[in-house]
């Protein structure tokens, strides 16, 4: 793109304005009042600012991946990511909203800040599926936002399952999350193997290896763990969000390795 500034200055300037409503949001309790439903992850409950501190400040390794991705990606080579700012613009800033949605659910234990961050995790997932799909598929953009569109909505959708208890992740909402990666990964597969992309899928391997890892961790951090210290600053859970930022930071990585700019690899 070799045009870091303004794509970089864009997402810093979303960042403070999210920052801005976050601030607000928690101090003035917009959120409205915690709940027992979102207390389900290990950390006690303070009397500051944040509910959750651990759990709420590691949610700037969100923030930060976004922003990295944006800097970046001013400089990286012409692609088929890179070729149209406002796409990568739009991964940046999923990035920085699912930091400041999950940071919402941690800091306050209310319903709506729960909503928030799961509505952060869905963008991401979404993108990632939408974009792995246009790049198999050869479609052009308004397909990827009808997939992208689609996919939040599904696990939106899938979400509003309350009983019984999921297996493994526990709430549907999760399990919706889990399987849009899943295809994601399967289509970023094909793209390889299939399309012949040419790309450095060592980013994919780390990306993927990333997510595994948060994925095993997040399994340590809930309240009826055996390993849960809800004293500590060392919170399972807070490792989920600094490894799933770097995933989403590595499948960045993959993006841009890429070589050629049409739809297809």
């Amino acid at each position: 793109m070799n045009d870091r500034f303004p794509l970089f200055s864009l997402t810093l300037a979303w960042t403070a304005l999210l920052s801005v409503l976050f601030g607000l949001a928690v101090a003035q309790g917009w959120l409205g009042p915690a709940g027992t439903t979102n207390r389900y992850f290990c950390e006690y409950t303070a009397s500051g600012f944040f509910r959750e501190p651990a759990n709420t400040v590691s949610n700037l390794g969100f923030v930060v991946s976004g922003l990295v991705i944006a800097w970046q990606a001013g400089s990286a080579r012409a692609n088929a990511f890179t070729q149209t700012p406002a796409i990568v613009f739009l991964f940046a800033a999923f990035a920085v909203v699912l930091g400041f949605g999950s940071g919402a659910m941690h800091a306050s234990q209310t319903d709506l800040g729960g909503e928030f961050d799961l509505l952060g995790m869905y963008l991401v997932a979404g993108f990632m599926l939408a974009y792995a799909a246009r790049r198999y598929f050869g479609f052009g953009w308004g397909g990827f936002f009808a997939v992208l569109i689609a996919a939040v909505l599904f696990c939106e959708a899938v979400g509003l399952y309350r009983q019984p208890v999921v297996p493994i992740v526990s709430y549907a909402g999760d399990a919706a999350f889990a399987l849009v990666i899943v295809l994601t990964v399967l289509f970023e597969a094909l793209n390889t193997w299939v399309r012949g992309a040419r790309r450095e899928s060592r980013w994919g391997a780390y990306a993927l290896l990333s997510f595994l890892a948060a994925f095993a961790v997040w399994n340590f951090g809930r309240t009826e763990d055996p390993v849960c210290r809800p004293e500590s600053w060392l919170q399972p859970h807070a490792l989920w969000h600094l490894l799933f930022a770097l995933a989403i930071y590595f499948t960045f990585r993959l993006y841009v390795s890429e070589k050629g700019t049409g739809a297809k690899a």
